[in-house]
């Protein structure tokens, strides 16, 4: 249990940094990536939180032996989080709201479409259909596939990396040719 809290913070972690790459030209950046780690903080967050209250402490919060508070309420909040159903009546609500979309929300529903394929049975698989259906695909599980994990995050690198060289190229050939420019208006 204690190795997972840290898996689960990886994965989280990995949430925000695709939402970056998603919502990369937004202004605000920061709205998109708190919708993209949200579900997994209201699920597996709260249960600290409430652990830590109770005096148990923020590693003994994860090592069920030593926490009275029981981490039977997880799933619950987990299906509340991880539901389509559930993302899609508060986009519309915010969208009716606002008389428009609120993309920076959507990081939310991409979450829960990049957890289907990547969690199991035997750890969390994404109910998307609750509360209408307990239905879940048993996938892959991250957690217990350090190739996925490092895969995610070698792509992960290789984007940001080219990204980065891609921007630093654009704004040295812009300065060479505003530079240009200048001379021949001379």
């Amino acid at each position: 249990m204690h190795f997972k809290f840290y898996i689960n913070i990886v994965d989280i972690f990995s949430h925000s940094l695709w939402t970056g790459l998603i919502y990369r030209k937004e202004k605000k950046i920061w709205w998109p990536i708190i919708f993209s780690v949200a579900p997994d903080l209201f699920s597996n967050g709260i249960y600290v939180v409430i652990s830590i209250f109770k005096g148990i402490s923020f590693v003994d919060s994860t090592r069920v032996h030593l926490n009275p508070v029981g981490p039977e309420i997880i799933p619950t909040l987990y299906s509340f989080s991880h539901s389509l159903v559930f993302f899609a009546i508060a986009f519309i609500a915010v969208w009716l709201i606002l008389k428009k979309p609120w993309w920076p929300l959507a990081a939310w529903g991409i979450h829960i479409l990049v957890d289907i394929p990547f969690h199991s049975v035997k750890y969390f698989a994404t109910p998307f259909l609750y509360p209408l259906s307990s239905f879940s695909i048993d996938s892959i599980n991250w957690g217990d596939n350090n190739y996925i994990l490092a895969i995610n995050f070698c792509v992960l690198a290789v984007i940001y990396f080219a990204l980065y060289i891609t921007k630093n190229k654009r704004k040295h050939l812009v300065t060479y040719f505003n530079a240009k420019r200048k001379l021949v208006k001379r």
